[in-house]
């Protein structure tokens, strides 16, 4: 969290790193990689 984060800046950067982690996870379970 940044000092000045409101909720909605903080659901702002999560959402958008969980567009980031999220396809790289599914393709790591998909291929059959340990996470």
């Amino acid at each position: 969290m940044l000092a000045d984060d409101t909720v909605e800046t903080l659901a702002a950067r999560v959402l958008e790193a969980e567009h980031v982690v999220l396809p790289l996870v599914v393709r790591r379970i998909a291929a059959g990689q340990r996470l």
